[in-house]
């Protein structure tokens, strides 16, 4: 029994009429709609599946949002459970799916074998509780299934595309057609933990609204740690979270620096490159960064480029990322002289 494939395989045997995507999402009809408010079962082939070559396996449904992901190392949860039983597994055949996970577990953990995902001593040890997403938040993949004609969500979308396409393409973006506190003028972006919803952040889409983001964040939380891969040699550190999609980092959605946060990046053995905003002189971030002895990279953008997010949209992301790579330095006397250029 191959372990990376063991919950691939699983699925595969339970799904009828998936099929490929030049995205590599496998879509079908996804069992788990009519279990998260939706009123009919899904039969447009809305739900997702997802494998990567280090045995990763994503479920992910774009009209109801429920979202699960496992690999190797790593537990069944509670949501992989429910989603084999929608999908008619007997409790028994689950069961049994679930000891040889378990055994491959142990079998990692004896041999102090690499989990395929980042380590996972810290992140047992945080705990977050589950947070609701604003009234009626919905995927906007569900809202264009529904093609939903409502100015606030088209003005929405405008705006998203605004922020450059390697941003829109990262996904996991909500909307909701509550006014309350201008929700429905804003782009809602999920805090995930486990494949568990604990917070997000809801950014507004106009200019002139001064609040710019209403957030549920619990304190030590890192956003977008799902996304870091073992094969890779650099952790961005960024401090907002559309800079942390844009080049796959990891997001302090702010710039201070927890204790617990620091321990859990370095526990992930990569070179950790800090990327200040342009603003303030880099902040705190920076100072944490020298103290820790990471990397900071301040890159020879345009004027006007104030972070990530603005250069992935002006340059795309391989030239943002190699720009990045090209100038980062951990040197004390380099780093403050390049703060001091900073307005």
């Amino acid at each position: 029994m191959d372990q990376r494939t063991i919950i691939y395989d699983a699925l595969i045997k339970r799904i009828n009429g998936a099929r490929p995507t030049p995205s590599r999402w496998m879509k079908f009809n996804g069992p788990c709609c009519v279990h998260n408010g939706q009123s009919r079962p899904d039969t447009k082939k809305r739900c997702g599946l997802m494998f990567d070559a280090d045995g990763r396996t994503t479920i992910s449904c774009f009209n109801c949002g429920f979202k699960t992901s496992w690999a190797p190392g790593s537990k069944l949860t509670s949501k992989w459970k429910a989603y084999f039983l929608w999908l008619g597994t007997s409790s028994q055949d689950f069961d049994w799916l679930n000891f040889y996970v378990e055994e491959i577990r142990r079998k990692m953990i004896n041999e102090s074998a690499d989990f395929s995902l980042a380590p996972r001593e810290l992140l047992e040890k945080l705990d977050f509780a589950n947070v609701d997403l604003p009234e009626g938040a919905k995927p906007l993949e569900y809202w264009l299934e529904h093609e939903l004609v409502d100015q606030n969500f088209l003005d929405a979308l405008v705006y998203l595309e605004g922020r450059g396409t390697e941003i829109l393409q990262t996904g996991n973006f909500y909307w909701t057609p509550n006014e309350a506190n201008g929700m429905n003028r804003r782009i809602i972006i999920p805090f995930f933990w486990h494949d568990e919803i604990v917070g997000y952040t809801a950014r507004a889409i106009d200019k002139e609204n001064k609040t710019r983001y209403i957030s549920s964040v619990q304190p030590r939380y890192l956003f977008n740690t799902e996304v870091i891969q073992k094969d890779w040699e650099y952790l961005f550190l960024t401090e907002g979270p559309f800079d942390a999609k844009a080049v796959g980092g990891v997001a302090l959605l702010g710039d201070k620096v927890m204790p617990d946060q620091a321990n859990w990046i370095r526990q992930q053995g990569k070179k950790v490159v800090v990327i200040p905003d342009q603003m303030n002189k880099g902040g705190r971030l920076v100072d944490t960064a020298i103290e820790e002895g990471w990397y900071v990279a301040f890159p020879k953008w345009d004027m006007g480029i104030k972070d990530t997010a603005d250069a992935v949209k002006a340059y795309g992301k391989l030239y943002t990322v190699w720009s990045i790579i090209d100038v980062n330095t951990k040197d004390k006397l380099t780093i403050n002289v390049w703060r001091q250029r900073l307005k």
